[in-house]
Formats: C-alpha cells, structure tokens, sequence
C-alpha cells in the first residue's frame, strides 16, 4: 500500500518580493531531492507565483505534494481566467511562461476552484490528485438573470493577437512598474491596475465559453472568427471606465514613462470596438461585425506593424 504524500503548504501576498520568498521556500522543502528536481521545482513555481502576482493581483498559495521520488506543486490564487498559451510573435516582451511549464515539467494542468484557479505541475510520479470542478456558470445562449448574451462578430485573429500581445506587455509592465517603486507612482497606474483587476475577479471566468472557439480558430490560421458570451449585465459601465483609463495609458506611454510604446492605431481600433460592443450589447443594442464597424474602416489605407 502506497504511503500518503507529504504536504506543506504557503500562502504569500501579491508582490513581486513573494517570488524569491516562495523559491527559497521551495529549496528548503526539496532540500534532500537531487539538485536537478530541485532547481527544476524552483524555477517552475517561480514563474506560475510570478504569473499568479502580475495578473491574479491575490494571495497565492503554494503547495508541495512529496511521495517517494514525486513531486506535484500547485499554485492557486483568487483569479478564475485559466492560463493559456499565447501564440504571440518570438519578439513579444510577455507570454513565455507557459512554455517553459511544458517543456520542463512532466504533466501540468490548471482548474477552476472556488472563486479562483489552481496551476499545478509534476515531476516525477507526482501522484496526481483528482481533478478539480470547475463552477457551474451559464452556458451561451443561456439566459440567467443578471446575464447577457453579447457577441464579437468577424473578429480578425492575426490582428487580435498582435493587440493581446501588446496589452499583455503594458499590463505587465504597469504591475512591475507599480511594484518597483509603490511612492513613485502617477495615478493612472493604480487606477488602470485596480480596474484589470476587478474586470478580471467579476467578468473573466465568464469568457471560458469562447476559449476553445478561439484556440481553434488561432491554430487552424482562421482569417475571422465568431466569438460568443453570456456576460454580466452590469459589464458596460465597466467597460467604459477601462476605456478611458486605457487612453490615459496611451498618454502616459507617448510620454515615454515606459518601455512600451503607445497603442498603434490597430490596436487602439480593435479595443475601441470590443469595449463599445460590450458596452452596446449590454443595453440591449446588436452586435456589429468588425468589417462593418467604423473602427475597421478608419483603418483603411493605413499600415500598422507589430509594436516591437
């Protein structure tokens, strides 16, 4: 009969300064492993608790399953929004951290639980626990109270892509930038941080509907893509918050306060779009396609690279 694994268990706060805390944790936890596992265990919880401190914004706990020569960790924090492959360019500054979990670790996984997510991997016979259930929410075209079924019509993937690249390195960059030096701080960090941070506790676990119809879409070079939701009613007034605050940002970036350059004029149409159909579906008026939005058009006859 297998003998029950070994648990210990860490909860930090969300700083940056919780990263080396946690890795020295973990060399401490591991300290009769092979130098191998050890330094491997290291660096992959390192970048699931770096991940979990920049997008999560929550306490995170860490914990360390041993039986015999298998280790699982797993890294849970209070953000439901799964993590997901980027298929971003080889120059984008953010969206590696996946990579490296599948590349080093055996098997890795993540799921929903309770009003957030665990992110786990192993090395080894980790000894793996079962699966956990992700909560119940209202599928699309599924009418709840309090929920709508909103709509992004021929979305163009390429350029979506690009966008999310850009704005995953801004966010990114923010939180570092925040976390560097907290009294140095312009208000607009804050703010625009504050407000990622709600849309991503109270609206993100309701995008999960769409997740595999644009994965497929990414992968199989899809052109357009049709994406539906069912989100919270009330997702409007947020939206239009974040709008003005993400213009604040532009500002803030042509300043040249930060590394990232300014949203390029693709970028800035696409978000203009999807915050205005969120905005616009929400009180009850239809969707408009992409090709058809002014939007698309105001990008016709220009050229817009890649930030790099």
């Amino acid at each position: 009969m297998a003998s029950p694994p070994t648990v210990e268990r860490k909860t930090v706060p969300p700083t940056l300064a919780s990263v080396p805390v946690t890795r020295r944790w973990i060399g401490e936890c591991l300290a009769s492993h092979p130098d191998e596992v050890r330094e491997t265990a290291s660096l992959l919880t390192s970048e699931l608790v770096t991940n979990a401190v920049l997008h999560a914004a929550t306490d995170v706990t860490v914990t360390v399953r041993r039986r015999g020569d298998g280790l699982r960790v797993e890294v849970a924090d209070g953000d439901p929004q799964l993590p997901a492959p980027k298929n971003y360019g080889e120059d984008a500054a953010t969206g590696r951290g996946l990579g490296v979990i599948t590349a080093l670790a055996d098997t890795w996984g993540a799921k929903r639980h309770g009003q957030g997510k665990v992110v786990w991997f192993e090395l080894g016979d980790g000894g793996s626990e079962p699966e956990l259930e992700a909560p119940a929410r209202p599928a699309v075209g599924e009418k709840d109270e309090g929920f709508v079924p909103m709509a992004l019509l021929g979305v163009p993937v390429a350029a979506m892509v690009r966008a999310q690249a850009f704005y995953d390195g801004l966010f990114r960059e923010f939180r570092l930038f925040v976390e560097g030096d907290p009294k140095a701080v312009d208000a607009i960090h804050s703010r625009l941080l504050a407000l990622v941070d709600e849309m991503g506790t109270r609206f993100a676990g309701f995008t999960s509907g769409v997740e595999e119809a644009w994965r497929r879409a990414v992968d199989s070079g899809a052109e357009r893509v049709d994406l539906r939701f069912v989100l919270p009613a009330d997702i409007g007034p947020v939206c239009v918050g974040y709008d003005r605050l993400l213009d604040e940002a532009d500002a803030f970036c042509r300043a040249g306060a930060l590394m990232t350059l300014a949203a390029g004029s693709e970028e800035l149409a696409l978000r203009k779009w999807i915050l205005d159909q969120f905005v616009r579906q929400s009180s009850g008026q239809p969707a408009v396609p992409w090709d058809e939005s002014v939007w698309a058009k105001s990008l016709e006859g220009t050229q817009n690279p890649a930030p790099g």
